[in-house]
């Protein structure tokens, strides 16, 4: 299949120039003195993590598309101001004691999710509903987590855990997994 201009602009531009800023900036975060003592440390850091295993993954399934036109394109762009709206919520971007804005950074990711799901139908209409109970399942755990992180120190670390574990059963879609799906919905 051919690449379009706006793919090309998409996949070589805006994905790398957002992803490669949101790691410098977080690295530099990270390394500032006096970091270690965040008392919101583990929170950042988990749910930082479970953003750059999303956006990695997304980027990397954008070469999946079959039919990117100017609304998978729009897609595009809502979620990369949506992953630099979850960085910048996470207070990862600059160097500043803020508290973290953990339930937008939660909510960001709950509508990342479905929004890609959209992205998916738009841009790979061959394959609707693609492993969607594994996205499923990443939003309740992610919708889990936003609702004890205030109960359960180890909610967002947990949470942030089990959706990464998640994404790599969607990203490898193991053969075991196939098989255990085709069995449970006949797909």
């Amino acid at each position: 299949m051919a690449i379009g201009k706006l793919q090309y602009t998409m996949y070589g531009l805006l994905y790398p120039a957002v992803l490669g800023s949101v790691i410098v900036a977080g690295a530099i975060r990270i390394a500032t003195p006096g970091w270690t003592g965040d008392l919101y440390l583990v929170d950042r850091v988990s749910l930082g993590t479970l953003f750059l295993v999303f956006f990695c993954v997304s980027f990397a399934n954008s070469g999946d598309a079959r039919s990117y036109q100017a609304t998978a394109f729009l897609l595009d762009l809502i979620e990369v101001a949506l992953m630099f709206l979850g960085f910048w919520f996470l207070r990862l971007l600059a160097i500043t004691a803020e508290e973290p804005e953990m339930v937008y950074a939660y909510g960001t990711l709950l509508v990342l999710i479905p929004l890609q799901e959209v992205w998916r139908r738009v841009a790979v209409p061959e394959k609707p509903w693609y492993l969607i109970e594994l996205r499923g399942a990443i939003w309740v755990a992610l919708f889990i987590g936003l609702l004890t992180r205030d109960c359960f120190s180890l909610a967002t670390p947990i949470a942030s855990a089990v959706a990464i574990a998640l994404i790599v059963v969607y990203v490898r879609a193991p053969s075991w997994y196939i098989q255990l799906r085709t069995r449970a919905f006949g797909k």
